[in-house]
């Protein structure tokens, strides 16, 4: 049985279960995925969807798109891997927070206020 250190003690996927309520499934996952002990039993749902995301992608595709374009992608590969996408605004927060490189540049296009990722 694997033993995992969480808050100073070692701890099961049963006991890390119980004392997150995630079930021992998605921990097991996400261990395998290669999350820390702190993530598995803290992501919430949404969280491990931005993070997924940005697994399957290259952020540096994203360089020159709009946010909305990017959210756009994120909400379709979410849909279609069993995920519930995070709205625009959180999702583009959780991005720039994740890549601290990229920064968003306000922008007109078509009587439309847009903002372009870019390298800061």
């Amino acid at each position: 049985m694997n033993m995992y250190e969480y808050k100073g003690r070692l701890c099961s996927t049963n006991e890390l279960s119980e004392m997150s309520g995630i079930p021992v499934a998605t921990i097991r996952s996400r261990l395998r995925k290669g999350y820390s002990v702190n993530e598995a039993v803290q992501l919430t749902p949404t969280d491990e969807s931005v993070l997924e995301f940005n697994d399957a992608s290259f952020w540096e595709d994203w360089l020159g798109m709009s946010t909305s374009y990017l959210h756009e992608i994120y909400w379709r590969w979410s849909i279609s891997n069993g995920y519930s996408p995070l709205s625009k605004i959180p999702f583009v927060r959780q991005i720039m927070r994740m890549y601290p490189q990229l920064k968003t540049v306000p922008t007109r296009k078509e009587n439309e206020c847009c903002r372009i990722i870019r390298l800061k």
